[in-house]
């Protein structure tokens, strides 16, 4: 009796990486061009994190358990793919390699309406416009802020002779190092008179920025100065005073007078002996 060979139909397969991102793709294409925006996206208009930290980039919207979530980073000509989540997933493999692994959003809360995006470990490679696209059965919108990153900058004073008596200005330079985005520099004292707010900066292979700036100063024992560092959006501050000759002890002055006259019966002495050594001729 021979066997009888039977033909199963193979059942539907479930939905794999690429049939998803497909799919991801055809609806992310319905959001470009878009003439108005149905659904209500809040993203602030710029966003502020120092380099090294965390960026986040807070975007909300409308809950709702059934969306598409993309962050993109605006350049020039293109778009780069920060961040993806599809309807409860993150589409990790999409993400350019630039953030891959650096930028998340929390787990649960895109679809109670918090797409928040963080970017870790920021460098100044990540400064630039970002775009928040948000699509539900509610409609679709987008909202995009500007990231701009700060980096502190490390301040010191340098004077360039203590003050004394008989000086009347003493010059005083304000040193602010490794910072960022590149800074101008004011001198102020403690009465509010500002000297001015010259700087020469020069720039380092990081893209970090040195600046000083130098004044002349009146030497007064009871005045305070602030180096005033602005940037366009961030001000560090750094007060002190002057250094004031250390006045002279009495008793080292007469000291000083003792060993001169001493030096001198010394040499008056060995004088008196060496001739009086000499051989009468």
């Amino acid at each position: 009796m021979g066997l009888v060979l039977g033909y199963a139909h193979p059942s539907p397969l479930p939905p794999t990486g690429p049939t998803i991102a497909l799919l991801l793709l055809t609806q992310l294409s319905s959001l470009r061009g878009l003439g108005t925006d149905k659904l209500p996206v809040e993203l602030s208009a710029t966003s502020e994190a120092v380099l090294g930290d965390t960026a986040l980039l807070n975007c909300t919207y409308p809950p709702e358990a059934d969306l598409i979530l993309y962050w993109t980073r605006l350049g020039p000509d293109s778009e780069r793919n920060v961040y993806t989540y599809y309807r409860g997933e993150h589409l990790a493999l999409h993400d350019d390699p630039a953030y891959r692994g650096r930028a998340t959003v929390l787990a649960g809360q895109p679809g109670r309406g918090h797409g928040a995006l963080r970017i870790h470990n920021v460098t100044l490679a990540d400064e630039g416009r970002y775009r928040c696209r948000v699509k539900s059965n509610r409609g679709m919108g987008v909202a995009e802020t500007e990231l701009r990153l700060i980096g502190p900058y490390r301040l010191s004073w340098l004077q360039s002779q203590p003050c004394s008596p008989s000086l009347q200005n003493v010059t005083l330079t304000c040193l602010a190092e490794d910072g960022y985005p590149l800074a101008t520099i004011t001198i102020r004292d403690s009465t509010g008179r500002e000297y001015g707010a010259g700087t020469l900066a020069v720039k380092d292979p990081q893209g970090l920025y040195s600046a000083t700036h130098m004044t002349d100063v009146p030497c007064s024992p009871t005045a305070s100065y602030t180096c005033i560092v602005n940037t366009t959006f961030h001000q560090q501050n750094r007060t002190g005073t002057l250094v004031l000759e250390e006045p002279q002890p009495a008793w080292k002055a007469w000291s000083s007078i003792g060993i001169g006259i001493g030096l001198a019966v010394v040499v008056l002495v060995s004088g008196a002996l060496w001739v009086s050594a000499r051989p009468t001729p």
